[in-house]
């Protein structure tokens, strides 16, 4: 059993000391919570760890090892790839060491130890905490209204990250913030994107324009009431974060507020009221199409993905829905009938729900409306402009980037016990990653 350093590239044994605590790059923040009480060996090959904060965490030997800071390379990638790890490694040993910090685990055979920084293996333990659950399963768990919606200031998040850490926290717990004092200028709202990560292109480029426009290449861009939808729906990977700047909304302008609604929070509260509509919906998948030629770059996309993704635990992940770029429904005769009748259910469902737990508001100039695309549905009253002028500009962040830039965060900020661990996953996320799957009452895992 030649394995960890005896396995190690020769070029790379010099710097194990310096691998011993870099599972992760970036600084794990000291938590007293986080600390390893006991490490016990569970045969036949299972590691059992006691936290201080009382969760008992159980690791398989052959994940142990595929994970050992000695495997990693001073860039923190693996020097060996899992294929390579021995069928037969074997647990002799294992204990708690230098104050709870860290856990010690000795191999079988003649392969030396191996160190694991506790909080690392707390973060990655394969149970769920026993804490409850994270804020950002609260709001769609609470049987209360809604709740008031997060400002902070427009110059604060540019200029500091604590203020930047505070935002990126509405947007993973709530799903949504208002950042005022924003100036009237073409970057503003993509400088605060920028804050977290590139601003992301789409086939609107890379900022756009929401005004009413006679030769509008989007239903946005006109004074029609939206319906509430996620963005870019026929986009296999949708925008992350959707940042809107509100340049201009005269007060003789009637109408044209922003509605928002959680739609995690929609289809917890629809799979228990229509189960069988909801299961309809997560089975057959539904058309999203953008077809515009008559534009500088024609544009043909097409995605075909049912409205509800789940886990295989039976967990929600995704939800995908676009009434105004809905393509021609491709499914099974026998399927067809059910599923518009669940679509119509769905639809009345959510209007019914915005009343009570969404939000319709109007902006107001040098705001900036902020959400997680692939949560919070946003739509939008009709409108008359009266001979003044509503104007809003916008962009993307990708969700990937937005994740991201909230663990490195949460990291540096040192998040408090039972907060989100954006490692394991961001609960209502939405970005169909197994982690971050949000629990259903209707369903039981599979």
């Amino acid at each position: 059993q030649l394995f960890l350093l005896n396995r190690m590239d020769p070029r790379l044994r010099v710097l194990a000391p310096q691998l011993i605590r870099r599972l992760s790059d970036g600084p794990l923040p000291r938590r007293a919570h986080m600390r390893a009480t006991s490490a016990n060996v569970v045969p036949p090959a299972r590691l059992r760890v006691g936290f201080a904060d009382g969760f008992e965490g159980e690791f398989h030997a052959m994940w142990l090892l595929d994970n050992c800071p000695s495997r990693r390379s001073a860039s923190n990638q693996k020097a060996r790839t899992s294929a390579e790890l021995p069928e037969d490694a074997g647990l002799a040993g294992a204990a708690a060491v230098h104050g709870g910090e860290q856990v010690r685990v000795d191999w079988t055979g003649s392969a030396p130890s191996s160190t694991f920084d506790a909080a690392w293996l707390h973060r990655h333990a394969y149970g769920p905490p026993p804490a409850p659950d994270a804020a950002a399963r609260a709001l769609a768990s609470a049987p209360s209204a809604r709740a008031p919606i997060p400002r902070l200031s427009f110059d604060e998040v540019c200029t500091s990250d604590a203020a930047l850490y505070r935002w990126l926290g509405h947007l993973a717990d709530e799903g949504f913030c208002v950042l005022e004092g924003a100036p009237d200028d073409d970057e503003a709202g993509c400088r605060a994107a920028e804050r977290i990560a590139p601003v992301m292109a789409t086939i609107y480029g890379r900022a756009w324009d929401v005004v009413d426009s006679p030769d509008a290449i989007n239903v946005a861009y006109t004074s029609v009431a939206l319906p509430l939808h996620m963005d870019l729906a026929y986009y296999e990977s949708p925008p992350g974060l959707q940042l809107l700047h509100c340049r201009c909304f005269d007060a003789q302008v009637t109408g044209g507020e922003s509605v928002l609604l959680d739609s995690f929070e929609a289809a917890k509260l629809f799979s228990v009221r229509h189960p069988r509509e909801f299961e309809l919906l997560a089975r057959v998948p539904a058309t999203f199409v953008k077809e515009h030629f008559a534009r500088e770059r024609p544009v043909v996309m097409r995605y075909r993905r049912p409205h509800f993704a789940l886990n295989g635990s039976g967990e929600l992940t995704g939800i995908f829905w676009a009434p105004p770029f809905d393509g021609p429904l491709c499914a099974p005769l026998e399927d067809v009938g059910p599923y518009y009748a669940a679509y119509r259910c769905f639809d009345a469902f959510l209007t019914g729900l915005v009343e009570t737990r969404g939000w319709t508001f109007r902006l107001c100039a040098g705001e900036v409306v902020t959400f997680n695309n692939r949560r919070l549905l946003h739509g939008r009253t009709s409108f008359e402009a009266n001979g003044g002028t509503r104007a809003l500009r916008g962009c993307y962040v990708s969700i990937d980037e937005f994740a991201s830039r909230l663990a490195v965060l949460d990291r540096t900020h040192g998040a408090p016990p039972g907060a989100r661990q954006p490692e394991m996953g961001l609960p209502m996320l939405g970005n169909q990653d197994h982690a971050n799957g949000l629990p259903l009452p209707s369903r039981k895992p599979a």
